[in-house]
């Protein structure tokens, strides 16, 4: 409240949008009388980013949706049930944002009993067609539920846009009981020269 001085009399109406619907503010700039730094402090209160015009919680609601159904089902599904305008292309930005390049090696897992490896293709990056996305995933423990077996599985490690051996790298800590994986060329010959004498199955 002290120390401070508004510079000059005119606010800019600023507008977020949430997912209640768009909330518009009056940003006022102030500056420090010992430095001279000007700021917007609302902005500051409300842990905005510059030029930021959704919120978190929006932009974390409509990556959940994005990896469900389609960027502008996303857009139909927002306005339709929360009265929230927002593009086809601010999902997918959304969605890309809080996208990882890589995952690994995960932290707490020392025996991988089984180790499942496989590629997709994912809506990600500057390309219409997306990226490669290979995922590890090991199978655990076994444990009884309701008097029924499941598997508990981790996500050992994850990469997009980079090859298998990346991956091979981020796994080198582990050693696999098992190895399955679905008969790609690359995969296979990888497994056996990084993981030798570990056996392989195809994944059925």
């Amino acid at each position: 409240m002290r120390g401070f001085r508004r510079r000059g009399q005119q606010s800019r109406l600023r507008k977020l949008t949430s997912l209640v619907g768009v909330v518009a503010f009056t940003s006022k700039m102030l500056e420090c009388q010992s430095c001279g730094r000007r700021f917007s402090p609302l902005g500051q209160l409300l842990e905005l980013a510059l030029r930021q015009r959704r919120t978190d919680a929006l932009s974390t609601a409509t990556a959940a949706l994005a990896v469900e159904v389609a960027y502008a089902k996303v857009a139909r599904m927002l306005a339709e049930v929360g009265g929230v305008s927002v593009s086809a292309c601010s999902v997918r930005r959304d969605l890309i944002a809080r996208a990882p390049d890589r995952i690994g090696p995960a932290a707490g897992v020392e025996a991988v009993p089984v180790l499942l490896l496989d590629g997709t293709g994912e809506r990600a990056g500057p390309t219409k067609a997306g990226v490669g996305l290979r995922i590890a995933i090991g199978i655990v423990a076994r444990e009884k539920v309701a008097g029924r077996q499941v598997g508990k599985v981790e996500v050992l490690a994850a990469t997009l846009s980079e090859g298998w051996p990346v991956l091979f790298n981020l796994l080198a800590g582990f050693r696999p009981g098992l190895i399955v994986v679905d008969g790609e060329d690359e995969l296979s010959t990888l497994a056996a020269a990084r993981f030798p004498g570990v056996a392989r199955q195809r994944c059925l």
